[in-house]
């Protein structure tokens, strides 16, 4: 009995020996997200979240991409090790269709904290969209059952406002131009104005410029024949022969008065002074305004009355999730009203937490006073008017709701047609490069290769050079 019990006892110990000697495990979540789209500081304050929430400690891995085009395919190849993505619309879209996505349910799961902030117009636009996609094995769903949106807005034109009064034309002018300001066309079609030549920019971006390229057709009168009653949602997703060709032949047009393509650095431009005019998100607008404010230039904004593009990027969780529930935490945690507000502040974009409802939370207007995004009244309250009223932040709370139906398209996934569009975007990139050009650019690099290898050939002569002397 006794030899039985120690051998028990020995056991017992043994046992306690090797779990104390394990070291902590802590659970992992990996985020797939753009660049500068987040702010730091809710990395670490998640984690105390997530222990607070579960009693486990988490590793959080911040993975960026550039593009959807990027994600999507390192998703579709098994390249993409992670737990959370934050991909745009149509991308969503291809995901869901793909079989990519696991459900979130964030609207009608009550375990869920925050979900009653989440503005339900974007919900609602989304699923005017999004209601019948076809997910594999599943069937029919809407994406608000897989995605949950996180930062919204509309795609316009920046342009720099001292610079057309300075050429006596009126903000009244320019937003009857619409899209024309970037074709540097007035409403009747003729220039607007003589300093605009070679100062637009245009996104690198084919699905954006294709978008504002339909509508400018639109609006003056150049759509082919029987496209005139469609829909801004319906001519923003229309990709077939003709109305590609159409688009092509505007787009080489407009090369004769642009500065070029960009991504993200047009806003800085506009800034700087060096260009007047560009293909906008509201986001990037809004920071470039607020900037040139401070640099004593008069940027401003708009959505031309035509009709545009309100776009959505959300959150979704892929099939190889491997930290569902942190997850799901981090989604939510993201649409507390604190959180999203330090969110908009950092990256500039408007969350789709409901303005409606946090514009009068302390927690929010301190943030907010904290940042200089509002200020003190006469009576010592905290008068945040200058954020919550801004048509540019929050379009959804200055439109009438048949517009917002109307003339707001949301992009979706052109589907088979997406080779023919990226191919007229490249024919339309390379007009205007010359064969001289493109042998001059081959040299160039071809020189730069030579050089390199000859630099990396003579340093390592060099320091077999050096091993003989001190031989």
């Amino acid at each position: 009995m006794k030899k039985t019990f120690s051998l028990i006892l020995a056991l017992l110990m043994i046992v306690f020996t090797l779990c104390a000697c394990q070291p902590n495990q802590s659970d992992k979540l990996v985020i797939y997200n753009w660049a500068d789209y987040i702010y730091d500081t809710d990395l670490e304050d998640f984690a105390d979240y997530y222990f607070e929430q579960t009693g486990r400690t988490v590793d959080i891995t911040y993975v960026t991409f550039d593009t959807n085009e990027t994600m999507l395919t390192k998703i579709q190849q098994g390249d993409a090790d992670v737990d959370v993505i934050c991909p745009s619309e149509y991308a969503i879209q291809k995901l869901i269709e793909g079989g990519y996505c696991l459900p979130i349910n964030y609207f009608t799961d009550a375990s869920y904290q925050n979900s009653q902030y989440v503005d339900d117009r974007i919900v609602a636009k989304i699923d005017q969209v999004f209601d019948n996609l076809n997910c594999p094995e599943v069937g029919t769903v809407k994406m608000s059952d897989y995605m949950v949106p996180y930062m919204w807005g509309t795609l316009g034109v920046l342009y720099n406002q001292d610079v057309f009064e300075a050429n006596g034309i009126t903000q009244e002018q320019i937003e009857q131009a619409g899209w024309g300001v970037l074709w540097n066309k007035d409403a009747n079609g003729d220039q607007l104005c003589a300093d605009l030549n070679k100062r637009i920019f245009m996104k690198d971006s084919i699905r954006d410029v294709y978008a504002s390229t339909v509508l400018y057709l639109k609006q003056y009168g150049l759509l082919p024949y029987g496209y005139e009653n469609m829909s801004v949602g319906e001519l923003i997703n229309t990709v077939d022969d003709a109305l590609l060709s159409a688009v092509e032949e505007v787009l080489i047009q407009q090369k004769d008065v642009l500065y070029g393509y960009e991504v993200d650095f047009g806003k800085n431009d506009l800034i700087a002074g060096t260009a007047y005019a560009d293909l906008a998100w509201s986001g990037d607008a809004i920071y470039a305004i607020e900037e040139g404010e401070i640099e004593g230039v008069t940027l401003n904004y708009f959505s031309p009355e035509v009709g545009g593009n309100i776009w959505f990027d959300g959150w979704v969780i892929p099939t190889a999730c491997q930290n569902e529930e942190g997850a799901k935490l981090f989604i939510d945690y993201l649409n507390r009203p604190d959180i999203a507000t330090q969110n908009m502040v950092y990256i500039g974009y408007t969350s789709a937490v409901d303005s409606r409802q946090i514009c009068q939370m302390d927690e929010v207007l301190q943030i907010l006073l904290e940042n200089e995004y509002a200020e003190l009244d006469e009576y010592g309250n905290i008068d945040a008017s200058y954020f919550f009223d801004s048509e540019i932040r929050y379009p959804l709370d200055h439109l009438d709701q048949d517009y917002v139906d109307t003339r707001l398209g949301v992009m979706k996934d052109f589907g088979a047609n997406n080779s023919e569009v990226v191919q007229i975007w490249e024919r339309v990139r390379s007009t205007g490069i010359s064969a001289w050009t493109l042998l001059g650019v081959s040299v160039l690099l071809l020189g730069v290769v030579v050089g390199t290898i000859y630099m990396l050939i003579y340093v390592d002569q060099r320091k077999r050079m050096c091993v003989l002397i001190q031989e």
